[in-house]
């Protein structure tokens, strides 16, 4: 159910929350087999009209080049695992010429 997935650092972005909340924007996970026109083509075969694509690629949170308590402070146990808790998703909380980029 698309309104059982979880996000986080969604704050700034009220208006795509409520688009998915309303049903305007619906979540697909899935391979893309091909664009075609106005469509896409997942592996199974579906075909979806769609007015934008956004491909979430994830990533896998590695501060292991940080000292630990500078790296502790730099993220949060959320639901979905580790996540970096910075200003903008950039900058440290407590060190503002430590930046996340990437």
């Amino acid at each position: 159910n698309e309104k059982d997935m979880a996000f986080s650092n969604l704050k700034e972005h009220a208006a795509f929350r409520r688009y998915l909340e309303d049903g305007q924007i619906r979540l697909k996970a899935g391979s893309v087999v091909k664009l075609q026109g106005s469509s896409v083509v997942l592996s199974g075969g579906e075909e979806i009209l769609a007015d934008e694509l956004i491909l979430c690629t994830g990533y896998s949170l590695d501060l292991s080049c940080l000292a630990e308590p500078i790296a502790q402070e730099f993220v949060f146990e959320g639901n979905h695992g580790r996540n970096i808790d910075a200003y903008k998703l950039v900058m440290h909380p407590k060190h503002p010429t430590l930046c996340a980029l990437g």
